[in-house]
């Protein structure tokens, strides 16, 4: 499928192979791309953007993925979508598998809930490779602005950037819940976002664990609460390898870098006095 303006309609994938290249999703009330069971579908060159999916468990505003699916998105675009659950640009459920590579950009989509771009929920991955982006999303009612990974999902970040996302809650730029695991490579970037509470670039909690290797830095994030930097509850571990770092953060009521409480562990982590945010 190539160079199709799909507005006002919905794709709807399972067992079978896709691939579409310069086109648009556009405009839809409901979600426009929906990937299930075994399918595989390769997204190039195009748009999804602007599509609202309504009513309160509503998941994933620009795409749907599921079951054992694998989706491919390069040089592409998911912006502009909204969701009134979590997964504001798409939500990735099951044992299903994303790759957002080659420069994709997931920018500017709205969850009422948690994962303003990007929810990873049950046993799912999310793979941010090749210079790809995560930026102004929000998540309304719930952590994770940009990326959010609750129960067993992993999510890797490589040499790529999350940036200029909101939480109401917890993580800002990433969201770390439920025994997911997070992990970022490759010099990639967690910078300029906030949090109402806790974890204005990363929070992890419940368990879950967050991982910075290869140079890969956290900064200029800001919390209204602690942890501007990297937010650690419940159990939850956060390591920094390899030069990583964890710099410039802002909060307002406790520590400015790190904040880890109720059992979690900062591990690799050579820590400067507290600062607090004025």
């Amino acid at each position: 499928m190539q160079g199709i303006p799909l507005k006002n309609l919905v794709c709807v994938v399972h067992d079978s192979r896709l691939e579409v290249h310069n086109s648009t999703f556009a405009d839809n009330h409901v979600t426009p791309l929906m990937v299930g069971d075994q399918a595989s579908v390769v997204l190039g060159t195009s748009s999804v953007s602007s599509n609202i999916v309504f009513g309160r468990e509503s998941l994933g505003g620009g795409m749907w993925v599921e079951g054992d699916a694998n989706v491919r998105i390069t040089n592409s675009s998911v912006r502009g979508n909204t969701a009134q659950g979590d997964g504001g640009g798409l939500v990735v459920l099951g044992n299903a598998s994303v790759v957002i590579a080659d420069g994709s950009r997931v920018s500017n989509n709205t969850a009422s809930s948690y994962g303003g771009g990007v929810a990873a929920e049950g046993n799912s991955s999310i793979s941010l490779t090749g210079g790809s982006s995560v930026s102004n999303n929000t998540a309304l009612k719930g952590g994770g602005g940009g990326v959010y990974a609750l129960y067993t999902a992993k999510v890797s970040i490589s040499n790529s950037s999350v940036s200029n996302n909101t939480a109401d809650m917890y993580g800002g730029g990433v969201a770390a819940d439920g025994n997911s695991s997070i992990s970022l490579t490759g010099g990639s970037r967690v910078s300029n976002n906030t949090a109402t509470y806790g974890g204005g670039g990363v929070a992890a909690w419940d368990r879950s664990s967050v991982s910075l290797t290869g140079g890969s830095s956290v900064s200029n994030n800001t919390a209204s609460s602690f942890g501007g930097g990297v937010a650690a509850f419940d159990s939850s571990s956060v390591s920094l390898i390899g030069g990583s770092s964890v710099s410039n953060n802002t909060a307002y009521r406790g520590e400015a870098d790190l904040y880890a409480a109720d059992s979690a562990v900062l591990t690799g982590i050579n820590r400067a006095p507290p600062m607090v945010g004025a």
